[in-house]
């Protein structure tokens, strides 16, 4: 099994390696398939994650039960109870948050370094290039909950009639406080863990939540003729090549924790600033935070942006990928390169695509669905979902 393991995690994503395996999906299920049409493992998940480019996984999972790790170049597999893969970066390697028989820990992805953790976190981010901020999430639960309550008593009455026949009406009840065990949702605070960005897992400031609708946001300065924000610009290519780095430009030079319309400001060392209240709608307390930064800091002109990673307009546009034409009762579909159009494949039943994805759907409804390869632009699928959807690859 550490054999398995290791060839999973750290195997690395090498240019001369041939990918053997692609995930498809069949009538909302996912399966894996290999490059010459056999069925590796049938459609019986609920849902799917492909993370080939950075280190050559599928996940795949159902609502109950284990979860999946695919190795869609060696077919090598692993299961866990939960993994989240690429969860946080620490100290130049990618960690992958895994609970599994009742234990919790961080994996490195390319030496596999575990780092064994004392709670059960939520989840995991980094702050900027010097931080990791773990989340305790406690859920709602169902708690029973002893409350003082009161109850109207009716005493105990038989009908009875006075001397001229009349029926004597009963006693007033009475109301009794009484103590009564009921069963309620609550919804615990949630708690946040910041640690240093290094292996040790230094933890350097605790932030405790009384309430469950809070978080943590960071912003930077943004001065008149700044520099920063057109650098920003130029940083998106090297974001897009890498996204999952985009937190090493994310320099930020304040930290604000909300409570609900509460919110406590630190400098970018964590050291407290002051703690506010905000008379704004929810996640709109920026304002009140700049005023707020502007006395404190003693810069009437301090203006503050959010210090979070956004997608550029540019990049999340969707390109169009793929022609489909009809010719003798059939759909011709093709991938457009950036020079050449190549055929993929034709079928004489609908064709849908978005982005890089494509499903056929046939005369009973039934769906075939997969992602194309784009360094290799093809499609593949078991050969009896292909035969059933009557795909021709021949052009």
């Amino acid at each position: 099994m550490k054999n398995i393991i290791t060839s999973l995690l750290l195997l690395p994503f090498l240019a001369f390696s041939q990918q053997k395996y692609y995930s498809y999906k069949y009538n909302n299920l996912y399966g894996i398939t290999a490059t010459d049409g056999t069925n590796i493992i049938d459609a019986k998940f609920t849902s799917s994650k492909n993370y080939k480019k950075i280190d050559s996984l599928a996940i795949l999972k159902n609502d109950t039960g284990k979860t999946l790790l695919f190795n869609l170049f060696n077919g090598a597999t692993v299961e866990y109870d939960e993994i989240l893969l690429h969860e946080v970066f620490i100290e130049n390697e990618y960690f992958s948050l895994i609970k599994n028989n009742g234990k919790q820990f961080l994996k490195g992805e390319k030496t596999g370094t575990i780092l064994n953790l004392e709670k059960f976190f939520f989840s995991f981010e980094n702050l900027g290039p010097n931080y990791i901020m773990g989340k305790v999430n406690n859920i709602k639960k169902n708690v029973k909950v002893t409350k003082d309550t009161t109850i109207t008593v009716f005493p105990d009455f038989k009908i009875k009639k006075d001397k001229n026949g009349k029926v004597i009406p009963p006693p007033p009840p009475t109301m009794k406080k009484v103590k009564k065990t009921v069963t309620e949702k609550v919804n615990f605070p949630i708690n946040y863990f910041i640690f240093k960005n290094q292996k040790k897992l230094e933890l350097i400031k605790e932030l405790n939540s009384k309430t469950s609708n809070c978080d943590i946001n960071i912003y930077k300065e943004k001065y008149k003729n700044s520099e920063e924000i057109v650098e920003n610009k130029v940083e998106y290519n090297n974001v897009y090549l890498n996204s999952w780095s985009h937190f090493l430009n994310e320099k930020f030079d304040y930290i604000a924790f909300r409570e609900d319309k509460t919110y406590t400001l630190f400098t970018k060392d964590l050291k407290l600033i002051k703690k506010i209240e905000s008379n704004k709608e929810i996640y709109y307390g920026i304002d009140d935070i700049q005023k707020t930064l502007q006395i404190w800091s003693k810069k009437s002109d301090l203006t503050i942006v959010d210090a979070g990673y956004q997608i550029p307009p540019s990049l999340s546009t969707k390109p169009t990928t793929f022609e489909v034409t009809q010719k003798d009762g059939l759909n011709i579909v093709k991938f457009k390169a950036k020079n050449e159009t190549i055929f993929l494949f034709k079928t004489p039943f609908e064709v849908v695509t978005d982005w890089y994805d494509i499903k056929i759907i046939d005369a009973n409804k039934n769906t075939l669905e997969t992602e194309i390869d784009k360094a290799n632009p093809k499609i593949y699928f078991p050969q009896k979902y292909a035969e059933m959807f009557q795909i021709d690859f021949n052009n």
